[in-house]
C-alpha cells in the first residue's frame, strides 16, 4: 500500500531552482534513505512533505488515515516533568484504559454482593472482557518496559529517567525527541540525521530497532554505514533532480556509477552523430547546387530535432585536493609507554596505555564515549599532562592536529582572505577549488570568519591542515560537519597521503575506507587490531569465542587452591543466584497462569451470576496480582 506519493514536485527560492519535477512514492513498511550534497534540497523536501512550507507546483498525497511523524526540534515540558514521565505521556490512552479497568473491577466487586444486579454485572463483565482484550492487544502490560528499553538504547540509564526533562542538554533533548517519535509509532517517520548525538553503541541499537520497526521510514543521513544497515532503497537528490535506486547506500552507489557511465556513453554517441551531421551539412552547402542545398536544408531540419542528452546528474566530482607532506619521518612515528590519566576526584580514564604508531600506519582510535580518546590526543600534543607515562614523537616527525573546537583563524578576515594569507604562493583559483571541496561554494568564500558557524570554522581549519606540510595527522572526528560528497573527497585525499594517520571517528564507513589498524581503548589498557572497522569487529568476535575454549594459565599450588576456593564460592553464589532467578520465574509463570484462570472463571455465567463466587474470585485476582507485582520487583532486583 502506498502511504506517500510525491508527483512532479517543483520548488524554488527566488531565482534558485531547488527541486524540479521530483516524483516518488513510499510503500508501507519501506525503509528509504534520502541522500545528496548539502543544499540539494533534502530538508526542504521534508518540510514540504510535513506541510511546513509550500511548493510551487506538483502534489504530495498522504492518505487521511496515515499518521506522519517527524522529530520535534522544540520540545515542550511541564515544569516538573521527568524524562520518563515525558515519554509515558505518549501512552495516556492506555493509562486511562488501565484506570478504567481498575474502576470496572471495583464496580464488579460491589455488584457481586447484590443478587438483584446479576444482569448488570453480566453486561459489565462482557464489557470488561472486551476492554481487557483491547488493552492487551495495545501492549498495555508492557508499554512501561518498552519505554525503559528505548531510553536505555538511546543512552539514558538509571537516574537519567527521573531527571527533569527541561534541564537536559541540547544533545540529550535531541535523543529524547527521537525516543518519543519512535515510541509514537506513526505510519511514516521522517528522520533527519538520527545518529547525531549518539555514540556507536546507541547507533548500533538504533539500527537493530529500526530494522524491525513497524513504521515506514524516510531517512536523511550522512552516516553511510547506518544507511547500509537500515535502508532497502536509496533516493538521491542531485542538481534539482531525483534518482531512485533499489538497495542500500553502497549498492545504490554502484548502480549510480553504472547509470552515469551508460548515460555518458549515450551522450558521447549523440554528440558524435551531431558533429557528423553538421559536417555533412557544411559540405553540402559548399557545393552550392540547388539539389544539394535542398538536401542540406533537410539535414539541418533533422539536426534541429536531434536532442543530446543533458547532464541532469553530476558525475561524482573527486577533487584534486591532497594533503601536503614535508618529508618522510623515521620508522617509529609515535610511541606511548604506560600512559595513564586520572582527573582529580574522578576514576581513571585509562591506565597503562602502551602502543607504537609506525610510518605509513592509518590507525583509528576507538572506545566508548568518555573513555578519554580526545584526552590521549591532547597528551600527545602536550596540551594536557598525563598522570603517568609518556608519549613521544619519533625522528623528523612533524604532526598536525585537527579538532573541531581548536580553530586558529583570524576572525577579521573573510574565508578566502584567510586562505590567501595562509598560502600566499597559491593562486585564488586553486584555493577556491579546495574550498569547494569542503563545501565553501560561490559567495561563501567572501563570508567574514566571525560570522561562520562552528562547523564552518572546523571545515576551514581542516582545509588549512590539508594544505600545510606535515607527515603525521592526528584527526579528531574529521567527518563531522561534512556531507557525503565532502567525506568522499576527504577519503580520497587521505588514501593518497604518504604520511601517517592517527584518527578518532564515529563514522564506521569512513573507518572502513581509511583504517589499516584499530586501537581499542579501555579503562585497563589498549589493544591493537589489524584491518579496518569491520575486520576489527570480526576479530573481536573470534577472540571472544576462542577465549571460551582456552585452558586456564598455569598457576602455583597455593594460587590453585585459592582460585579453586574462589571459583567454588563464585559457582555457589552464581548457582544460588540462578536458582533464585529460576524459582522466581517459575513462581511468576504459576501466578500468571492462576490470574488467567481466575479471569476466565470470572467470565463464566455461573460465577458472575453468583455474587458470592464473583466477590471471592475478584479478591483472589487482586491477591494474585499483588503477588505477581512483588515477584517482578524481586526478579528485577536480582537481574540488577
Amino acid at each position: 500500500m502506498i502511504i506517500l506519493s510525491v508527483n512532479q514536485l517543483v520548488k524554488s527560492f527566488g531565482t534558485d531552482l531547488i527541486l524540479d519535477q521530483v516524483s516518488f512514492s513510499i510503500q508501507q513498511k519501506e525503509k528509504v534513505g534520502l541522500v545528496g550534497a548539502n543544499g540539494a534540497g533534502k530538508s526542504t523536501l521534508f518540510q514540504m512533505i510535513a506541510g511546513e512550507i509550500p511548493f510551487d507546483s506538483g502534489n504530495i498525497h498522504i492518505p487521511n488515515h496515515i499518521q506522519l511523524g517527524r522529530q520535534d526540534q522544540l520540545l515542550h515540558f511541564k515544569p516538573e516533568e521527568t524524562v520518563f514521565d515525558h515519554l509515558i505521556s505518549i501512552f495516556t490512552p492506555l493509562i486511562q484504559m488501565e484506570s478504567q479497568l481498575r474502576e470496572m473491577e471495583a464496580t464488579m466487586s460491589n455488584l457481586g454482593t447484590d443478587p438483584h444486579k446479576s444482569r448488570e454485572l453480566e453486561l459489565l463483565m462482557q464489557e470488561y472482557s472486551l476492554l481487557t482484550e483491547d488493552f492487551e492487544a495495545q501492549n498495555g502490560y508492557g508499554f512501561r518496559s518498552e519505554v525503559r528499553g528505548v531510553l536505555n538504547g538511546l543512552g539514558f540509564y538509571g537516574d537519567d529517567f527521573y531527571q527533569k526533562a527541561s534541564l537536559l542538554s541540547g544533545g540529550q533533548k535531541t535523543r529524547l525527541a527521537l525516543a518519543r517519535l519512535l515510541l509514537s509509532k506513526p505510519n511514516l517517520i521522517l528522520l533527519d540525521e538520527p545518529t547525531n548525538h549518539l555514540d556507536i553503541d546507541s547507533v548500533q541499537w538504533l539500527e537493530g530497532f529500526l530494522k524491525t520497526h513497524p513504521s515506514s521510514l524516510l531517512i536523511i543521513s550522512h552516516d553511510r554505514y547506518f544507511l547500509d544497515q537500515v535502508t532497502d532503497r536509496t533516493l538521491e537528490l542531485d542538481q534539482t533532480h531525483l534518482m531512485d535506486f533499489t538497495g542500500s547506500y553502497s549498492l545504490a552507489l554502484k548502480k549510480k556509477a553504472a547509470l552515469l557511465e551508460s548515460m555518458e556513453r549515450r551522450r558521447t554517441r549523440q554528440m558524435k552523430e551531431v558533429r557528423q551531421q553538421e559536417d555533412l551539412v557544411r559540405k553540402l552547402k559548399q557545393h552550392g547546387t540547388e539539389k544539394l542545398a535542398k538536401r542540406a536544408a533537410s539535414r539541418e531540419k533533422k539536426l534541429s530535432k536531434m536532442e543530446v542528452e543533458s547532464k541532469k546528474h553530476a558525475t561524482p566530482v573527486l577533487s584534486s585536493l591532497q594533503f601536503q607532506i614535508q618529508r618522510s619521518s623515521g620508522r617509529h612515528v609515535l610511541t606511548a609507554e604506560e600512559v595513564s590519566k586520572q582527573w582529580p576526584g574522578h576514576s581513571p580514564l585509562f591506565q597503562d596505555i602502551s602502543f607504537t604508531l609506525e610510518r605509513g600506519d592509518r590507525m583509528a582510535l576507538v572506545g566508548p564515549n568518555g573513555i578519554g580518546k580526545t584526552t590521549l590526543f591532547r597528551i600527545a600534543m602536550n596540551l594536557t599532562e598525563a598522570t603517568r607515562g609518556t608519549i613521544q614523537f619519533g625522528h623528523q616527525v612533524k604532526p598536525a592536529y585537527y579538532h573541531q573546537e581548536l580553530t586558529q583563524l583570524n576572525e577579521k578576515l573573510t574565508v578566502l582572505e584567510e586562505m590567501q594569507e595562509s598560502f600566499p604562493q597559491q593562486k585564488d583559483s586553486f584555493l577556491r577549488t579546495c574550498l569547494g571541496s569542503l563545501l565553501f561554494f560561490g559567495d561563501d568564500v567572501f563570508k567574514p570568519i566571525h560570522l561562520l558557524s562552528g562547523g564552518e570554522k572546523a571545515r576551514l581549519s581542516l582545509l588549512k591542515i590539508m594544505l600545510s606540510p606535515h607527515n603525521l595527522l592526528l584527526l579528531d572526528e574529521p567527518t563531522n560537519h561534512l556531507d557525503i560528497p565532502a567525506r568522499e573527497n576527504l577519503e580520497v585525499a587521505l588514501n593518497q597521503y604518504d604520511g601517517t594517520i592517527f584518527f578518532i571517528s564515529h563514522d564506521r564507513y569512513f573507518m572502513n575506507q581509511i583504517a589499516t589498524k584499530i586501537l581499542e581503548l579501555t579503562p585497563s589498557g589498549a589493544t591493537t587490531y589489524l584491518g579496518n572497522y569491520d575486520q576489527y569487529l570480526r576479530k573481536k568476535k573470534q577472540l571472544e569465542l576462542e577465549e571460551d575454549l582456552l585452558p586456564s594459565p598455569a598457576i602455583t599450588k597455593t594460587q590453585s587452591k585459592q582460585e579453586k576456593k574462589k571459583e567454588r564460592e563464585r559457582r555457589m553464589q552464581a548457582k544460588s543466584h540462578q536458582k533464585a532467578l529460576d524459582q522466581l520465574e517459575q513462581d511468576l509463570e504459576t501466578v500468571e497462569a492462576a490470574i488467567v484462570e481466575t479471569e476466565e472463571a470470572m467470565c463464566l455465567p455461573e460465577v458472575f451470576q453468583n455474587p458470592e463466587k464473583s466477590k471471592k474470585l475478584h479478591q483472589k485476582r487482586q491477591e494474585l496480582e499483588a503477588t505477581r507485582d512483588s515477584l517482578y520487583k524481586e526478579w528485577e532486583s536480582l537481574l540488577d
